[in-house]
């Protein structure tokens, strides 16, 4: 059970870090509704709308999204901490300038350095695409680190590090909902 203190603050700088099953995440991130029912009921919520990341340098993580997965810009409000909001494959993506450049920094070295090993296995974004190879072919032309990996239920993955050493996955398949391996080359909705 999540328990918070009535004294706690959050503000821009707070990172929320979320643990959703692999199933109800890919739900989510697909814009695919469940069913209603008992886990509607829990706190009444409808929908999953964004996810925050804080990041070095705004531009750089927002050029990293806008480039290679074709997020685009959407309006932001005038907010206390600098930030950009993006929208692309039915997420929204609000990056905002962590406030504690040092600290974040130190952050983001450790996760560049222990990628190799830890990939898949650590909290990360997913995407689906059709043509694993080309999108192989494109991201060797840039200066970003990848691991290769091939799943247990049928997907081949590519992961790579976005500027803020946070781990993007690209696989050729998912499996469907209450599905436990996949096809690639199947529709996946």
């Amino acid at each position: 059970m999540l328990m918070l203190r009535p004294s706690l603050r959050f503000d821009c700088g707070t990172i929320f870090i979320l643990l959703i099953s692999h199933s109800l995440t890919l739900d989510l991130i697909r814009g695919v509704r469940a069913e209603r029912g008992a886990r509607d009921e829990m706190l009444g919520v409808k929908d999953f709308h964004h996810m925050t990341h804080e990041v070095l340098s705004v531009e750089a993580t927002a050029r990293f999204y806008k480039s290679l997965f074709g997020f685009e810009e959407v309006a932001r409000p005038n907010l206390r901490c600098r930030g950009v909001w993006l929208d692309g494959h039915g997420l929204h993506l609000h990056l905002i300038e962590a406030q504690s450049q040092d600290k974040f920094a130190a952050e983001v070295r450790m996760r560049k350095e222990s990628f190799g090993q830890q990939a898949p296995f650590v909290d990360h974004i997913a995407f689906l695409c059709d043509d694993l190879d080309a999108v192989e072919a494109k991201v060797a032309t840039i200066d970003v680190r990848t691991v290769k990996n091939v799943s247990s239920f049928g997907a081949t993955q590519l992961f790579l590090l976005d500027p803020d050493g946070r781990v993007v996955e690209i696989a050729n398949c998912a499996p469907q909902r209450g599905e436990i391996t996949c096809v690639p080359g199947a529709v996946n909705s």
